[in-house]
C-alpha cells in the first residue's frame, strides 16, 4: 500500500486504444488497481481476435504539485501503456478543477427592536437600545447559534429563518451579521478554495525560512557595514513581500491594507526572530550558521518526505533505514569519538589517553550525524523532482545522477566535513602550541599551559614518552584513568605521568620558566 493515500492532483484524460478485447480488459483492470475512475467508453466492438479502436475517458489521480500536473498525468498514462504493452495514444489531458467556491460567512442573531424616533422615549432608554443593537450586530451578544454561508445578505437572511427538522424555530426578528460587524466585499470576484486556508498558509514556509536565515545573517554582519549585509536585506524584503502576498490570498475578505499590514508585521517579526537568535548566540557567527543548518535540515527532510509519500514501504525501506541509522545512534555519544581520534593523532595520542567530557562527545556526535547525512540532499532533490512530476518516464538517467550525487555527498560529508577537518584542526593545534600559543578548545578537549611539581622525588615519578622537567611549562591535554597527558612543545612529544604524584599549576605564559 502507498505510504499516503492522498491524491493531490486530478486530471481527466482521453485516450484512444487500438487493440483487441484483451487489451481493453488489461487497461480497465489497471485503472481499477490505480483507483482511476472510468468516466466514458466509446468505440467499435472488438473481440479477442479482431482489432478495433476504443476511446476511454478516465480520471487520473496522483500525488504531486500543481506545477506540471497535466504533463505528469500524460506521462503516467504513457508509462502505463508501456507497462501493459498496449497501443494507447493520449488524445486529451487536462486538470480537473474542483476547488470549492465559498461565499461569505454569516451568523444568525435575534435582532433587538429599537423604538421609533416618533415615540416619546427617554434618552437613556434610547441609548440602551442602541448599545444592545451594536453589541448584537458586532459582538454577537444575541446570536442564535446558527451559521450561514451565502453570497448575499438577502440569501443569508432567508437561510437564517428557514426551519430545519429537529432544530429550534428561529425567532421572528432573526437577522444575520458578519464577524465584528464587517461587510462582504461585493466588488471583488469570487475566490476559489476558501476552505483551503491551510493550503494557502503552507506557502509561507519558504518565505519564513528565508526571513529567519537572512535575519540571523544581518545580525551577525551588522557591524561590517551595509555592503556585507545588503544582499541578505534584499532577500528579507522579497520574503516580506511574499508573505504579504500570501496573506492577501489566504484572507481575501480583508481589505488590501489590512492583509498587507498583517503580512508585513508577520514578516518583520519572523526576521526579528532570526536576528534575536544570532544576537543571543554564544559566539559571533554561530547563530546564523545554526539557522542555516536548521533551514537546510528542514528542506532536506521535506524532500525526503515528498519522495517517501509517492512510494511504498517496500521501496523506501532499503534506503531509508540506513539513512536513519546515524540518527538512531545519536543517543550514544561514542559516535563522535572518531573526531577526537583524528584530532589526538596529531599529538601522537589515542582515545584512551584523554577522557573527553560527555557534552563534547555529544556535540561531536551531532556533527558526525549531520556530515554523514549529507547524501540525503540527493534523495531530497529526487523527492522534489518527483513532486513536480519529473522522472515519471525513463527515470534511469535520473536514478544514476541521484546515485552519483549520493555517493559524492556521503564521501564529502564523511571525509570533507568530519574527518579531514578534525585532522586539520589537530595539526593547527600542534603548530599553535609549537609557536607558544594556546590551541582552542575542540569538543571538550581544552589544552592549557601548566607548570608541573612533583609530590616526591623526581626519580620516583614514572614518566612515559620522555623526561619530565619541572622548570619547563607543558601543554596539558587532559587525563584518563589517573594518568595526565603533557605535551612538550620543544621536543613535540607527549609525556604521560600519574596524576597523584604531580601537582599541576597553571602557567602564566608558555615561555616563562616554572619556579
Amino acid at each position: 500500500m502507498p505510504i499516503s493515500e492522498r491524491f493531490d492532483q486530478r486530471a481527466v484524460v482521453m485516450v484512444e486504444l487500438r487493440g483487441t478485447q484483451t487489451d481493453c480488459d488489461l487497461l480497465e483492470q489497471a485503472l481499477i488497481q490505480r483507483d482511476w475512475p472510468l468516466l466514458e467508453k466509446r468505440g467499435t466492438a472488438v473481440s479477442a481476435l479482431t482489432d478495433g479502436r476504443v476511446r476511454y475517458t478516465f480520471e487520473a489521480r496522483f500525488p504531486g504539485a500543481y506545477f506540471r500536473a497535466v504533463t505528469g498525468a500524460r506521462e503516467r498514462v504513457e508509462l502505463l501503456a508501456d507497462e501493459l504493452q498496449i497501443d494507447i495514444a493520449v488524445a486529451v489531458a487536462d486538470r480537473v478543477m474542483r476547488d470549492p467556491r465559498d461565499g461569505p460567512f454569516w451568523y444568525a442573531f435575534d435582532r433587538p427592536q429599537i423604538s421609533p424616533q416618533t415615540l416619546p422615549t427617554r434618552r437613556l432608554v434610547r441609548w440602551r437600545e442602541r448599545t444592545r443593537l451594536w453589541g448584537a450586530e458586532t459582538l454577537g451578544t444575541s446570536d442564535t447559534g446558527r451559521h450561514v454561508r451565502a453570497s448575499t445578505e438577502i440569501a443569508a437572511r432567508h437561510l437564517a429563518t428557514h426551519p430545519l427538522p429537529g432544530a429550534a424555530l428561529p425567532p421572528a426578528g432573526t437577522s444575520v451579521r458578519r464577524s465584528l460587524g464587517t461587510v462582504p466585499r461585493t466588488t471583488r470576484p469570487p475566490v476559489h478554495a476558501q476552505r483551503g486556508l491551510k493550503r494557502h498558509l503552507s506557502r509561507l514556509r519558504l518565505p519564513i525560512l528565508v526571513s529567519v536565515v537572512c535575519g540571523a545573517w544581518i545580525a551577525d554582519l551588522w557591524s561590517q557595514g551595509f555592503s556585507s549585509w545588503g544582499p541578505a536585506a534584499a532577500f528579507v524584503l522579497i520574503a516580506v513581500l511574499s508573505i504579504m502576498f500570501v496573506m492577501r490570498r489566504a484572507l481575501p475578505e480583508m481589505t488590501l491594507l489590512a492583509a498587507g499590514s498583517l503580512g508585513f508585521i508577520a514578516g518583520v517579526l519572523v526576521a526579528g526572530v532570526g536576528a534575536a537568535s544570532a544576537l543571543t548566540a554564544p559566539t559571533s557567527g554561530f547563530g546564523s550558521w545554526a539557522m542555516t543548518v536548521l533551514a537546510l535540515c528542514y528542506l532536506v527532510g521535506t524532500g525526503v518526505r515528498l519522495l517517501a509519500r509517492q512510494s511504498s514501504w517496500r521501496r523506501v525501506a532499503p534506503w531509508l533505514l540506513p539513512a536513519l541509522l546515524p540518527v538512531l545512534l545519536a543517543p550514544f555519544p561514542g559516535l563522535g569519538l572518531t573526531l577526537h581520534a583524528f584530532y589526538l593523532d596529531a599529538y601522537g595520542l589515542n582515545l584512551e589517553d584523554v577522557d573527553v567530557p560527555l557534552v563534547g562527545r555529544v556535540m561531536a556526535s551531532i556533527k558526525v550525524i549531520l556530515a554523514t547525512s549529507l547524501w540525503l540532499i540527493a534523495m531530497a532533490l529526487w523527492g522534489y523532482a518527483k513532486h513536480i512530476h519529473l522522472l515519471v518516464k525513463d527515470p534511469w538517467m535520473g536514478y544514476m545522477v541521484v546515485f552519483g550525487f549520493g555517493l559524492c555527498g556521503l564521501f564529502f560529508g564523511t571525509v570533507g566535513l568530519a574527518l579531514a577537518p578534525a585532522a586539520r584542526t589537530g595539526a593547527n593545534a600542534v603548530m599553535a602550541a609549537a609557536a607558544g600559543r594556546t590551541p582552542p578548545v575542540y569538543y571538550g578537549i581544552a589544552p592549557e599551559w601548566v607548570c608541573v611539581r612533583t609530590t616526591g622525588p623526581l626519580a620516583g615519578v614514572p614518566v612515559s614518552g620522555g623526561d619530565l622537567s619541572p622548570s619547563q611549562p607543558y601543554l596539558m591535554l587532559g587525563d584518563a584513568g589517573g594518568t595526565v597527558v603533557l605535551w612538550d612543545a620543544d621536543d613535540r612529544t607527549a609525556l604521560k605521568a600519574p596524576l597523584n604524584k604531580l601537582r599541576i599549576v597553571p602557567a602564566k605564559r608558555p615561555y616563562d620558566v616554572c619556579k
